[in-house]
Parts: structure tokens; sequence; C-alpha cells
């Protein structure tokens, strides 16, 4: 690519192609969830974030979904589908919801026709967490096509993955799709140097975005080679153990190939054996988010932690609990605590099916050019267990 290609790449990745993009307008960034605010605003005033109630999550994530509302408000865990493992139940209380997060979990688009019944019932913004599923469908439209905002992820191990962070927002609405594009370089207006709002450098960078490029082309067939490894994987593993189940009418992108043991120490015992010759594992997740350090004051019973490399003993991160690691008063968190407390008390265990997942869930390898016979070993090797 020549110097003007590249200098260019950014608007040629943002450029509709309706064979990759679910919606006419986008907005590239280094980080899709960054803006995740921008689609809880009210839709007169895309600047306003600003929360006075709860946004509904759901638990099972990496934080980096969690991180974007609860830095804004009190986010509300949901428990997840026990068969599909996206976004399903909630565990009951008092809410003030103004927006759901549904998390289009290891490939699979959530249940929106169910979530968008609900939310526009009680007049809930949806913004769709496609990090995953970016590449697989629900009835007939792409991932990314649902809610009022949806963001998606670049990165590496995403199913179309550049070769460090960026990601993408999607939206019919022409006033949300400038704010992003404003608000990623410092809200920026005319031009680079008349500021309208107060922004952040997101900016994608040039050389990713000349990766995506040339992935783009390749990019539904590698979709169509995933659909051919899963259904290997579904019959070498037929009645050994449980495999991800697809519902009718949508489509995975196969981000991750997970299975369910039957228990923790049936986990640890495959993934040994699997180790032992050289086949990578991985858990998503080790643990829920609402089991997570970070949000032990929101009253879900998260576990005390040490700080990053401290060999020190675990600091105490119950409710009212002094935290060293804080610099002063921080009036929004307490207001948060405080109103997480309120909603669901102390009621374990909170959310089961996503606790039991964790406790039994592990992923093989996946990807579009997994040989046939390296799935036929690994069955193989899972079937002597």
């Amino acid at each position: 690519m020549d110097p003007v290609q590249l200098e260019h790449a950014v608007a040629a990745v943002e450029k509709n192609d309706p064979a990759i993009y679910p919606l006419p307008k986008s907005a590239a960034a280094w980080n899709g969830n960054r803006f995740a605010s921008v689609g809880i605003a009210p839709r007169e005033n895309p600047d306003d974030a600003r929360l006075d109630g709860e946004i509904i999550g759901s638990c099972p994530p990496f934080l980096g979904k969690g991180d974007v509302p609860a830095s804004l408000a009190g986010e509300v865990k949901a428990d997840i589908s026990p068969s599909a493992g996206n976004e399903g139940r909630r565990e009951s209380g008092r809410l003030r919801p103004r927006a759901v997060i549904p998390v289009d979990l290891f490939g699979l688009p959530a249940d929106y026709d169910a979530i968008g019944a609900v939310a526009a019932r009680h007049g809930l913004v949806v913004v769709e967490d496609a990090a995953q599923s970016f590449g697989g469908e629900y009835r007939g439209k792409k991932a990314g096509a649902f809610g009022r905002i949806a963001c998606t992820s670049f990165f590496p191990a995403k199913s179309l993955g550049c070769y460090g962070d960026a990601g993408m927002c999607f939206t019919d609405d022409d006033r949300l799709a400038g704010a992003l594009r404003s608000i990623r370089v410092h809200g920026q207006g005319s031009d680079k140097y008349d500021n309208v709002r107060i922004g952040i450098n997101g900016r994608l960078d040039t050389l990713q975005a000349a990766i995506l490029l040339a992935k783009f082309s390749i990019f539904p067939e590698e979709i169509d080679l995933r659909q051919e490894v899963a259904k290997r994987y579904d019959a070498l593993l037929a009645g050994i153990i449980k495999t991800p189940q697809i519902p009718d009418g949508y489509k995975s992108a196969w981000a991750q190939y997970s299975l369910l043991a039957r228990d923790a120490a049936e986990r640890t015992a495959l993934m040994a054996k699997l180790r032992d010759v050289g086949v990578p594992t991985a858990i998503y997740y080790p643990k829920p988010l609402h089991r997570q350090a970070a949000f032990a004051g929101l009253g879900y019973g998260g576990e005390t932690a040490n700080p990053a490399g401290s060999a020190t003993a675990p600091r105490d991160t119950s409710p009212g609990s002094p935290d060293p690691l804080r610099e002063g008063p921080d009036p929004l968190r307490e207001r948060t605590e405080r109103r997480g407390r309120e909603i669901i008390g102390r009621r374990p265990p909170f959310f089961p099916v996503s606790e039991d997942c964790a406790r039994r869930i592990f992923s093989l390898p996946m990807h579009p050019y997994l040989e046939a016979s390296a799935q036929q070993k690994i069955a193989a090797l899972l079937s002597l267990l």
C-alpha cells in the first residue's frame, strides 16, 4: 500500500460495505466499546451521557464491556442463558434502568426480539456489544445491526482481527455518527482546532486500518470456514461432552468454541490432558464480572484480591472499607455502591448460571484454517476421559 493509500485507509475502512457492515453509518476507533456512553445519551443530546438510573449488563464477559458503563453510573448485572451463553435472566430488584447492553458472547448474537420488546416497553436504550459476534447473524440481520448503537472490536483474537487495538461503532442515526467521529478526535468540530465537546484521542491507527482493508476480502469466506470447523467439532464430540447450541435463526461468528465439563475437576483434567500433547485451551471467563473485586462495592459478593504483583495480604473490598488505592473521596463511586446495595441486598447466589459456567467452561482451538486431523486428535483425547 503506497503512502497516499495509507493516508486514506481509515476513511476506506469506514466506507460502508454491505457484505461486511451491518449498518450504513460507522465510526472507526482504537476501541469500539469506549464509545458506548454516547449510545446511552439522550437522542436529542449525544453529549449528555450522565445517568440517573442503572445500566443492565451481563455478568460473564471480560471487563472491557463492564468498565464503560460502570464508570458512568450503577451497572446492574444480568445472568446468561443456560443454553446459548449470552444475556438472559435478570436478578430481581428495585430498578430505574435507562439502558441495557446485551453481550453477543462467543460469537452468538443475543435474543434481540425479546430484548427489544422489553426495552421498548420500559423506554430503555439498547447498546449492542458485538465484539465477539461480528460476522454472525440473528434472524437474517448481521450482528452489529441491533439497538441504537452497536460496538465491535478488531482485536487480534476476534473473528475479524487486525494486529493491535481497533474497533468500530455502527448506527443508523446521523447525529450519533457525527458525535462519535467528533469525540474520537478530541471533540473536534469543523476542523481539528475547533473543539465543540469534550472528546478523547480515540483515532484508529492507519496501519491497523490498512491491515483490516487487506482482510476484508477474505472475511466472508473465513466466517464460512468457521462454520465448517464448528460442525466438525459438533460431530466429533457428540455424546462426549456438552457442546455449544445454536438456536434456529442464528448464525455464530464462532469467536470461540467452548465446552462445558461436568465440574471443575473434570475441566482441570481435560485441559491438562490436552496441554500435555501441545493443544492449547483457555477459560472464558474464570470469574464473572459480579465476582470481580472491582465491583465488590455493588454488593454482589465480589472477592478480595491483591493489587497486581503484590505479595501482601489481600485488601478488604467490602462496602465501606477503606481502599488504599483510592486517592480521596469519590462521590460517584459512593453513590453507585449505595444504589447497588439498595437494589440487590445480600441474597447469593446472584447469577447461578454464570457462576456454574465459570466453574465448568473451557475453549478449544478455533480459527478458519483448523485442519480436520487436528480436530480428530482433540476429540480422541477428550473421549479417553
